[in-house]
């Protein structure tokens, strides 16, 4: 892999089929739309967790390895892959972490992750019994 950093700042990463720069953004850049309450998606399914989103299409999409993007976003390889396999959540650090490597909005990372924890919330819906 090839990572240059150049004069003007932006930073490009080699072996992928597009250059990342911090002036350009790459094509799977993740946006929200409408509101909060309305979404085409089915209910009953989990939303997607956005470790799997790493995992199966930023990753491949550009070229490197799970130790080479631990090593980008200055974490250890063993929290980035707790993220990619689902065992951890998404913190506020860790959103603009990927939103300087990627180009994309931290919010759009935690708008995810957000909707991850509010389906596992709703899928144990009797701890709020007592709740007036």
């Amino acid at each position: 892999m090839i990572d240059v950093t150049g004069a003007d700042g932006s930073r490009a990463i080699g072996g992928s089929p597009f250059v990342l720069t911090r002036k350009t953004r790459p094509p799977f850049i993740l946006r929200t739309t409408g509101s909060p309450t309305k979404t085409c998606r089915n209910p009953d399914r989990k939303p997607t967790h956005l470790g799997a989103v790493l995992r199966v299409d930023v990753l491949p999409g550009l070229g490197i390895t799970q130790g080479r993007m631990a090593e980008l976003l200055g974490v250890s390889r063993v929290t980035l892959a707790q993220l990619l396999h689902e065992h951890r959540a998404l913190s506020g650090d860790m959103a603009l972490r990927l939103e300087r490597l990627l180009g994309t909005s931290a919010e759009s990372w935690l708008n995810m992750q957000q909707a991850v924890d509010l389906w596992e919330a709703r899928q144990d819906m009797h701890r709020f019994e007592g709740v007036q």
